[in-house]
Protein backbone atom coordinates (compact mmCIF):
# COMPACT_ATOMS: atom_id res chain seq x y z
CA UNK A 1 0.00 0.00 0.00
CA UNK A 2 2.75 2.56 0.84
CA UNK A 3 4.58 1.39 -2.80
CA UNK A 4 2.46 3.10 -5.06
CA UNK A 5 2.29 6.11 -2.43
CA UNK A 6 5.93 6.19 -2.62
CA UNK A 7 6.28 6.21 -6.32
CA UNK A 8 3.55 8.53 -7.59
CA UNK A 9 5.06 11.07 -4.92
CA UNK A 10 8.26 10.26 -6.68
CA UNK A 11 7.39 10.75 -9.83
CA UNK A 12 5.27 13.82 -9.18
CA UNK A 13 8.29 15.32 -7.47
CA UNK A 14 10.30 14.52 -10.50
CA UNK A 15 8.25 16.04 -13.44
CA UNK A 16 9.89 19.33 -14.69
CA UNK A 17 7.77 22.09 -13.40
CA UNK A 18 7.47 25.82 -14.88
CA UNK A 19 8.54 28.82 -12.65
CA UNK A 20 4.77 30.00 -13.63
CA UNK A 21 3.17 27.62 -12.13
CA UNK A 22 5.04 26.43 -9.00
CA UNK A 23 2.06 27.54 -6.62
CA UNK A 24 -0.62 25.81 -8.68
CA UNK A 25 1.48 22.83 -8.16
CA UNK A 26 2.08 23.47 -4.74
CA UNK A 27 -1.49 24.10 -3.93
CA UNK A 28 -2.51 21.18 -5.83
CA UNK A 29 -0.10 18.90 -4.45
CA UNK A 30 -1.55 19.85 -1.20
CA UNK A 31 -5.12 18.74 -1.94
CA UNK A 32 -3.80 15.16 -3.66
CA UNK A 33 -1.70 14.45 -0.68
CA UNK A 34 -4.51 14.82 1.61
CA UNK A 35 -7.37 13.47 -0.51
CA UNK A 36 -4.68 10.44 -0.97
CA UNK A 37 -3.47 9.59 2.35
CA UNK A 38 -7.43 9.48 3.47
CA UNK A 39 -8.53 7.17 0.74
CA UNK A 40 -5.48 4.59 1.15
CA UNK A 41 -5.86 4.70 5.05
CA UNK A 42 -1.96 6.18 5.29
CA UNK A 43 -1.77 8.39 8.54
CA UNK A 44 0.82 10.62 7.59
CA UNK A 45 3.18 11.71 5.17
CA UNK A 46 6.22 14.36 4.57
CA UNK A 47 6.47 15.97 1.52
CA UNK A 48 9.40 18.20 0.03
CA UNK A 49 9.21 19.87 -4.00
CA UNK A 50 12.59 21.47 -4.70
CA UNK A 51 12.98 23.70 -7.57
CA UNK A 52 16.82 24.13 -8.36
CA UNK A 53 17.98 25.51 -5.44
CA UNK A 54 14.10 26.81 -3.65
CA UNK A 55 12.15 24.90 -1.45
CA UNK A 56 8.83 24.98 -3.18
CA UNK A 57 6.87 22.89 -0.53
CA UNK A 58 7.83 21.37 2.86
CA UNK A 59 5.35 20.25 4.71
CA UNK A 60 3.95 17.32 6.92
CA UNK A 61 0.29 15.61 6.24
CA UNK A 62 -1.72 13.38 8.94
CA UNK A 63 -0.33 12.18 12.03
CA UNK A 64 2.41 9.86 12.93
CA UNK A 65 0.42 7.04 14.48
CA UNK A 66 -2.59 5.72 14.02
CA UNK A 67 -4.89 6.75 17.05
CA UNK A 68 -2.33 9.63 18.15
CA UNK A 69 -2.90 12.88 18.20
CA UNK A 70 0.86 14.08 17.31
CA UNK A 71 1.24 16.05 13.46
CA UNK A 72 3.48 14.85 11.08
CA UNK A 73 6.46 17.55 11.00
CA UNK A 74 9.77 18.62 9.59
CA UNK A 75 11.16 16.61 12.22
CA UNK A 76 9.16 13.04 11.79
CA UNK A 77 11.41 10.03 11.22
CA UNK A 78 9.86 7.32 8.68
CA UNK A 79 11.43 4.06 8.47
CA UNK A 80 11.65 3.34 4.92
CA UNK A 81 13.13 -0.40 5.11
CA UNK A 82 14.05 -1.74 2.08
CA UNK A 83 13.10 0.99 -0.19
CA UNK A 84 15.76 3.10 1.09
CA UNK A 85 18.62 0.54 -0.49
CA UNK A 86 16.67 1.49 -3.83
CA UNK A 87 16.23 5.18 -3.21
CA UNK A 88 19.89 5.48 -2.14
CA UNK A 89 21.14 3.31 -5.25
CA UNK A 90 18.97 5.70 -7.41
CA UNK A 91 20.16 8.83 -6.17
CA UNK A 92 23.91 7.17 -6.41
CA UNK A 93 23.54 6.59 -10.08
CA UNK A 94 21.88 10.29 -10.77
CA UNK A 95 24.84 11.88 -9.01
CA UNK A 96 27.61 9.62 -11.25
CA UNK A 97 25.46 10.14 -14.17
CA UNK A 98 25.25 13.99 -13.48
CA UNK A 99 29.21 14.16 -12.97
CA UNK A 100 28.80 15.00 -9.55
CA UNK A 101 30.39 11.89 -7.76
CA UNK A 102 33.12 9.69 -8.97
CA UNK A 103 32.16 6.15 -9.16
CA UNK A 104 35.52 5.20 -9.74
CA UNK A 105 37.18 2.23 -7.08
CA UNK A 106 40.70 3.07 -6.50
CA UNK A 107 42.93 0.64 -4.86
Amino acid sequence: MMRPLLLSLILFIALPIKAAYIDEVANNFEIYMEKTLNQWGVPGAAVVIVQGDQTILMRGFGVRQVGRPERVNSQTVFRLASLSKGLSAGLAATYVADGNLDATIKC
